[in-house]
């Protein structure tokens, strides 16, 4: 008799947990900006690699982007031209970004996000900051510091950081817009510009477990 009241009382429970409510539970994936890769010629990205394919005939660099745009997974690409590394063009896909090498047989990029509304993802993620060397964002400056010697490049990069309206910020080496460094604060995010002048970082948002989907009360 007590296990038939247990088993009573387990149905009754159960049906109660999956009310009407509770099957009404939706679910929605965090949204974190929309992605673009650039094009810069005559550019190498040595490293990173996690895979890569060869080009049927006819196909070009924007294989490489476009394979680089569907792969969450991809930060960079090297497109190496036909006759380098065979018979047909090679596309090189990367986890990381570093440093480019001037190479006549190639065409890289990066990945770059664009969020648009709040700086933050609610309370689902933190914003951070990814550095790209001798990259320059031309536009959308809205604030110039001048860099004075015994200051860190960094305290600018996490005033960025802490900023909603800042999206991405320019360094230019001293000597090169005046005796010393300056740092350009930008509100939105153009096409990365290759300038050995520059470094240049951006603003992204990392949200918690970003594959998973989020349930969201109706």
């Amino acid at each position: 008799m007590r296990s038939k009241c247990l088993f009573l009382t387990s149905v009754a429970l159960f049906a109660l947990l999956w009310s009407p409510l509770t099957a009404q539970v939706k679910f929605m994936k965090v949204d974190l900006g929309k992605s673009s890769v650039s094009k810069i010629e005559n550019q190498n990205i040595p490293g990173g690699d996690y895979k890569h394919f060869e080009l049927k005939p006819g196909e070009t660099c924007q294989a490489c982007i476009d394979a680089c745009l569907r792969d969450p997974n991809c930060k960079a690409y090297t497109f190496v031209s036909a006759g380098q590394q065979g018979q047909y063009a090679v596309c090189w896909l990367k986890s990381s970004v570093s440093s480019y090498v001037n190479d006549n047989h190639c065409k890289s990029g990066i990945k770059t996000f664009t969020h648009e509304g709040s700086a933050n993802v609610q309370d689902d993620g933190k914003p951070t900051m990814s550095k790209n060397e001798f990259h320059d964002l031309p536009g959308s400056d809205y604030k110039t510091v001048e860099v004075k010697p015994g200051e860190s490049v960094e305290s600018y990069v996490n005033a960025c950081l802490n900023d909603p309206k800042c999206r991405a910020v320019t360094y230019v080496k001293p000597g090169v817009q005046g005796k010393n460094g300056y740092c350009w604060f930008k509100s939105a995010l153009s096409a990365p510009k290759y300038d050995e002048n520059c470094t240049s970082w951006t603003k992204s948002y990392q949200a918690k477990d970003q594959d998973k989907e989020w349930p969201v009360n109706p």
